[in-house]
């Protein structure tokens, strides 16, 4: 647990501080929430089976409240959060319902329209619109 802790408390601040002070405020925000519910659920343990101090149902309120803050509160934290963060500063690339998804991860359009038209470069490519391999997958199929 201290691994994660220190992940999180320097590690990860760290990779967020370059990211821009938006995103670093976010990340800081969330993880210390993180931190906190995670850091009370050995102390709700111990107080409950491991030492007797609170009854059985007083225990599943005090997890049922850390599981709560632990998901949804944090997961609505992390979305408003993020709610004016352009993600392609993390690196992320959201499509609209519209657009058609780049399944190949082509970096540019000249790359697309090669594997459309099936032109390969020596290491098979199956052409797109009539579905026959060419290159070295079609010498392996013709043996």
């Amino acid at each position: 647990m201290f691994g994660i802790f220190y992940n999180i408390l320097l590690q990860g601040r760290n990779h967020a501080r370059h990211l821009g002070s938006d995103v670093s405020r976010v990340y800081l925000m969330c993880g210390c929430l993180t931190l906190f519910i995670w850091f009370l659920y050995p102390i709700c343990w111990g107080v409950s089976e491991g030492g007797n101090v609170i009854p059985p149902d007083s225990e599943a309120v005090f997890y049922g409240v850390l599981d709560f803050c632990a998901k949804p509160l944090f997961s609505l934290a992390l979305i408003f959060g993020h709610w004016n963060i352009d993600p392609g500063r993390m690196g992320l690339k959201l499509r609209d319902y519209d657009e058609d998804p780049d399944y190949f991860g082509h970096r540019n359009a000249g790359q697309r329209e090669k594997h459309e038209r099936g032109v390969t470069d020596g290491h098979g490519v199956v052409d797109g619109h009539t579905g026959t391999a060419t290159g070295t997958d079609a010498a392996r199929t013709a043996v």
